[in-house]
């Protein structure tokens, strides 16, 4: 009889602690992982070097560079307790703190962990140079990227296969938009709170203390709060953690379980994080109001259940393939219409992809996608049901992405952003490690003790479960990180500029009009104003929404500046009537005088009572500067500088005077560098009357309060011509 080959003990999953598939969270740390954690860190940091000349785009300008509750001194605590966009109509008491009525809210977003960021950034950095602030966003990347590892590891994955995750997210194209953004830090500050949770949380789940676990609770409950004050998405962070604390799901079927004593811990965990996310969102309701805000055009209810597989399809694509290379398919006529566009590839401020409607389903919007999500998400189940890395990061991908599918409170035209994906992106890459490593090793051992198969069977066994299928595994990895590097690299030069970022957003959506308008406004900055008006031009044949509208009325209101002064003034009067015709069609689409206050709406009447004063008609100038300054408070100084203008050029200096008095205490409490210059102009006035001390103290007021402001051109050079004043006639300027 033949001798029988020694028979092998299985593997007890709930013991080895080899760092393989099936470790426990208490893995051996060693040489390998410390190289690995600084590798990945310093890649994800290196991928985005040449980002840091890059300018403050987009956002930026607004939320950084112009944002007086950021940037002024004193008035952190109004800062932290409005939205992100609160500065936009936001007005200060005579304290410097409380404005004298409550402002509209400005977004949906409060975010107080993100502007506190931005505070203490302005506070270390200033604005002379944007390169601290790419860096310091960077550096978060970084930090996250070796977090990635850790968990990975934590959640029982070998140093190759958590290597070879946090390698590809360290150099994904998606996060582009996210890293070399500044603004886009948001997401950053919550994936290091969920994380630093998580990781937390793995503690937790071999005891709930113990020695060496002291730092886990303190790390789950701090994480859960960065994450909710860094972004909406942050109150479903209890889902990822809690999962972290199951025990039980070890990568065994036969043997897994659900543990009374393991709910009980994964429960306990989730507490923290309801309870923070309940007190965040009733805070957050006192401060904003309403529970959401729809955007103007939004979908409604139906259309964002039927958009829901086209958004997952194109995430999923996102990931796997952020690169163009779908225009194949479109060339052929498979996404033809511009209502529904499915994207050809690649990443970019701008996609092509919009709501699905009951008039618009079809195959390719909304039957194949279907079909590819539904595949896909049996293949996560399978995956969170093979690993435990599977597990968590199904929770992961399904909790951080989940509130992107809630298309109702995006504008029409932005439903999906690459930024969206950042840390979903990680979620996916564990469901994917964690089956694949556990088939590779589960393979290889049971080829290694296998007895009756025959010659073939044990040799695909063996060879899945063989060093040269993993080292091929790894060498495909290494080869996609190298093409997704070079992606990020050359992505990263074109969020340098405003100017590059709205070209390249036009090519890779050429239907969206905010696109087009956006280009048109960064063109018209440059001077390059025929271009942009037919940057506008475009816009305005996709849709005729108020950004279009208003930006149009700016070009056509400066180029029509320009034929005046070269004579042309047939051709002036024309642009100048274009401006005051699409103003008027912005002012009556915001609702008018009975439209909500905001600074949309302030926008309208700007360009419209300018347009009406380039043509001549002053009584009709100052009669909607006059309705504007009595409808928002927040810019009632700004529009009666503007009325007050216009009745002196009626000859009516009266009229003028009593306007600009109204609103002079105003001008020192708006957040706007167009409201000072009423104190300059009132000073002015009072001097041609002859009221010197009434012009001395006007005039010292306007130094005082403009003081913050000088990086306005017309506030610089009001304030050259006061100070001449002062000096000219010797006297102590404040």
């Amino acid at each position: 009889m033949a001798k029988q080959p020694p028979q092998t003990k299985p593997i007890d999953a709930s013991r080895d602690r080899s760092g393989g598939p099936f470790a426990r969270p208490g893995v051996r740390w060693g040489v390998f992982d410390a190289l690995a954690i600084a590798a990945v860190m310093l890649i994800g940091f290196g991928v985005f070097l040449n980002a840091f000349d890059g300018e403050f785009v987009y956002d930026d300008e607004e939320q950084i560079v112009n944002n007086r509750l950021v940037t002024t001194p004193g008035m952190v605590r109004r800062a932290l307790t409005s939205d992100v966009w609160a500065f936009k109509t936001a007005m200060v008491g005579a304290d410097g703190q409380a404005g004298t009525e409550r402002e509209p809210a400005g977004s949906n977003y409060y975010r107080p962990a993100f502007v506190g960021l931005l505070i203490v950034q302005h506070r270390l950095f200033g604005l002379e140079s944007t390169r601290p602030w790419h860096a310091t966003n960077a550096l978060m990347h970084a930090l996250v990227c070796g977090m990635a590892y850790v968990l990975a590891r934590r959640l029982g994955l070998g140093g190759a296969a958590a290597g070879a995750v946090s390698l590809i997210f360290a150099v994904h194209p998606a996060h582009v938009e996210t890293v070399a953004w500044i603004s886009g830090s948001p997401d950053l500050l919550l994936s290091i709170g969920v994380l630093g949770s998580m990781i937390g949380s793995t503690r937790l789940r071999d005891g709930l203390g113990g020695r060496g676990a002291w730092w886990a609770w303190p790390a789950v409950i701090a994480g859960y709060a960065l994450a909710v004050t860094s972004k909406e998405m942050g109150i479903l962070a209890w889902m990822p953690v809690s999962a972290c604390a199951l025990a039980g799901w070890d990568g065994d079927p036969t043997r897994r379980a659900w543990h009374g004593r393991s709910m009980v811990r994964a429960a306990s965990v989730a507490v923290p994080g309801v309870v923070l996310a309940a007190v965040f969102w009733i805070i957050r309701g006192r401060i904003i109001g309403d529970a959401w805000q729809a955007a103007p055009g939004a979908a409604n209810l139906e259309s964002m259940i039927l958009s829901m597989p086209a958004i997952a399809f194109f995430y999923l694509r996102q990931a796997f393939w952020p690169w163009e290379g779908l225009g194949a398919l479109h060339a052929a006529g498979a996404w033809t219409s511009t209502a529904t566009a499915m994207p050809t590839g690649g990443v970019g401020a701008a996609h092509p992809l919009r709501a699905v409607t009951s008039q618009t389903v079809g195959f390719w919007n909304f039957w194949l996608p279907l079909m590819v999500c539904v595949a896909m998400g049996l293949a996560m189940l399978w995956s969170a049901w093979r690993s435990r890395a599977g597990l968590i990061g199904l929770a992961l991908f399904g909790a951080m992405l989940a509130p992107a599918f809630n298309i109702r409170v995006f504008p029409v035209e932005h439903i999906v952003r690459d930024r969206y994906l950042y840390l979903p992106l990680l979620g996916l890459l564990l469901m994917i490690a964690g089956p694949l490593e556990a088939c590779v090793r589960s393979r290889g051992a049971r080829a290694s003790r296998t007895t009756g198969q025959t010659e073939s069977a044990r040799g695909l066994a063996g060879f899945v479960g063989s060093p040269a299928f993993g080292a091929g595994v790894l060498a495909l990895v290494v080869v996609a990180a190298v093409g997704m590097a070079i992606k990020t690299v050359r992505y990263n030069e074109v969020w340098k500029t405003d100017l590059g970022l709205w070209e390249s957003a036009v090519k890779s959506d050429p239907t969206s009009a905010h696109a087009f308008a956006q280009w048109g406004t960064y063109l018209s900055r440059k001077d390059r104003l025929e271009e942009a008006l037919e940057a506008f031009n475009r816009a305005e044949r996709i849709s005729s929404m108020v950004l279009v509208r208003n930006g149009r009325a700016v070009v056509c209101l400066k180029l029509g500046d320009v034929r005046t002064q070269a004579g042309k003034t047939d051709e002036a009067r024309a642009l100048y009537t274009i401006a005051e015709r699409d103003a008027r069609l912005a002012w009556e689409a915001l609702g008018g005088a009975k439209g909500t206050p905001d600074s949309s709406l302030a926008e309208s009447y700007d360009q419209l009572g300018t347009a009406l004063a380039r043509l001549g008609r002053l009584r009709e100038s100052a009669a909607v500067f006059g309705e504007a300054s009595a409808i928002m408070p927040f810019v009632r100084a700004k529009f009666a500088t503007k009325q007050g203008v216009a009745l002196y050029k009626m000859n009516d200096s009266a009229g003028a005077l009593r306007v600009m008095e109204a609103a002079r205490e105003a001008a020192k409490t708006e957040l706007n560098a167009e409201s000072k210059l009423l104190l300059h102009r009132l000073g002015a006035l009072y001097g041609e009357m002859r009221r010197g001390r009434d012009a001395l103290d006007t005039f010292t007021e306007f130094l005082v309060y403009s003081r913050d402001w000088q990086s306005h051109d017309e506030v610089r050079n009001a304030r050259e011509q006061v100070l001449k004043i002062f000096r000219d006639n010797n006297l102590p300027i404040p």
